[in-house]
């Protein structure tokens, strides 16, 4: 299965908040392809400088040491 994570669910996922047990076992599950795109990434990296998001501006760094698979956009996307 192809799962994507919307940003929220990233962030939570990368700091270790709380998701629920099922949606945990559906990420972590090995046969299921997890995908970050990349609107995630530049949505985040807007919002930490700006005040909006705690972080060391590091997502797209802390991000590429998952598992995730990015998913790229492109002009037809958009």
């Amino acid at each position: 299965m192809n799962l994507l994570l919307d940003t929220h669910a990233l962030l939570w996922w990368l700091d270790g908040e709380s998701i629920s047990a099922a949606a945990s076992a559906v990420v972590e599950e090995p046969s299921n392809t997890v995908l970050v795109s990349s609107a995630s990434i530049w949505e985040v990296a807007i919002m930490t400088p700006a005040g909006k998001l705690r972080g060391d501006g590091s997502i797209l760094e802390t991000t590429e040491r998952t598992a995730f698979e990015p998913l790229l956009l492109s002009l037809a996307h958009a």
